[in-house]
C-alpha cells in the first residue's frame, strides 16, 4: 500500500510538471513514431538527427547491413526531408527484455526543440525475455530548424504480480 501511494505521488507529479512544461511551450509538435527493421545495435547510449536523404539512407543501410543475411529485401521508406526531420535514438544493450524507448512529447520554444523520452526499465517481479536487446526508437517531426534538446525520465514499470 505505502509504494502505491508513492506511485500515484510520483504519476501525479511528472503530470503536473508537464502540465506546467507545456503551458509555456509556444507550439507543441506532433510527431509519428517510425518502425524500423531492426534496433540499432549500439552498446552506449545515442541520438541522430536526421535532415537530408543521404543521411537517412546511410542510417538505414548500417541497420540492414549490421543484420545480414536477411531472407527479403527491405526497401528504404520514403521521407520527405522538406517537410520533416527524423529523430532516432537508443539507451545501448541490455541484457534483457522490458526495456522500451518511448517519445512522450515534442515541443518548440522560443529557441529550441525539446523532445521528452521516458527511458522504461523492467521491475524486479517483471517477467523478461533473456535475450540481449537494444531498445531505441525513431520518430519523425516537422521541419526543426532550432537546436534539439532532449528531456529524459527513467521510470521502472511496476509489473501485476
Amino acid at each position: 500500500m505505502k509504494f502505491l501511494f508513492w506511485k500515484l505521488f510520483l504519476i501525479v507529479s511528472l503530470i503536473g510538471m508537464s502540465l506546467s512544461y507545456k503551458a509555456c511551450a509556444a507550439d507543441q509538435f506532433s510527431h509519428t513514431v517510425l518502425k524500423l527493421p531492426y534496433e540499432p545495435q549500439n552498446s552506449s547510449p545515442w541520438g541522430k538527427v536526421i535532415n537530408t536523404w543521404a543521411e537517412w539512407s546511410a542510417f538505414y543501410g548500417e541497420l540492414l547491413d549490421a543484420n545480414q543475411p536477411t531472407p527479403f529485401s527491405i526497401a528504404l521508406p520514403e521521407i520527405d526531408f522538406d517537410q520533416y526531420t527524423l529523430v532516432a535514438g537508443g539507451v545501448g544493450v541490455k541484457s534483457s527484455g522490458g526495456y522500451v524507448v518511448s517519445v512522450a512529447s515534442v515541443d518548440e520554444v522560443e529557441d529550441s526543440v525539446y523532445i521528452h523520452v521516458l527511458n522504461v526499465s523492467p521491475g524486479a517481479g517483471c517477467p523478461v525475455t533473456l535475450m540481449v536487446k537494444y531498445p531505441s526508437t525513431a520518430i519523425l517531426i516537422k521541419k526543426a530548424t532550432k537546436p534539439i534538446r532532449f528531456f529524459v525520465t527513467n521510470v521502472t514499470s511496476e509489473c501485476p504480480v
